[in-house]
This record gives C-alpha cells, structure tokens and sequence, in this order.
C-alpha cells in the first residue's frame, strides 16, 4: 500500500474557507457524519472491522485483490437496490452503508496508482 496523501485528496482538504458556504451544507456534512459514524463505531465496526484502519479492512483488501476500484461499488448497488423495500429507517441505513462503499472505491483510485486509468 502506497502512504501519504494523494494530490487530489490534498487539494480537497483546503477547500472550506469560507463559513457562510459551510452552513449551507450542513445537512450534507451531518449525512457523510452518519456514514462515518456507522462505519468507525456501528455496524461496520462490529461486522467488519477487527481493530485495523479503514485502509486494512476487507472493503479495501477485498478490492485489492480482486483488481478492481469497482469492486466496493457493486456493493454499494445492492444497498441502494435493497432500500426499495425496507422501512424508511433502515433504508436510510443501507444508503449510509453505500456512502462508505462508494467512499472505499474514492480511496482505492486516490492511493492505488496500480489501476489502468482507462479501466471502465
């Protein structure tokens, strides 16, 4: 695995400068809050973590060796599928759960210069 910070996640951590655009996404940030949340303190935690950082965890090794930044994707499809028939609080849960798969495969392209550019 490479270490440090991509160039796109560098770039990315200087962007709030200006507070009155902040608040106006406080309800974006309070939402990618719950996905974190779920993933470093609830279900991800509990199903799928066995003390390692996000980066060590199967949704990143899995796709490692799989060879595919797409692979947490697939994932994240299922749990948006899956909403569809859930009550309203689990399937905000489900969509949470996808935010962090979705968030695995980020990671992936950002820190994994093994990957074709051109993979579709």
């Amino acid at each position: 695995m490479e270490g440090g910070l991509s160039n796109m996640t560098e770039k990315r951590a200087g962007f709030i400068t200006d507070n009155s655009v902040k608040d106006n996404y406080q309800a974006l940030e309070n939402i990618l809050e719950a996905a974190y949340n779920r993933a470093a303190y609830g279900k991800g935690r509990e199903r799928h973590a066995s003390g390692e950082p996000f980066e060590e965890q199967p949704i990143i090794r899995n796709a490692l060796m799989l060879e595919s930044w797409q692979a947490p994707l697939y994932q994240a499809l299922k749990k948006i599928q899956e909403t569809g028939r859930l009550p309203i609080e689990d399937a905000v849960n489900e969509l949470l759960d996808a935010i962090v798969y979705i968030a695995a495969s980020v990671y992936i392209l950002e820190n994994h210069t093994s990957f074709d550019e051109d993979e579709d």
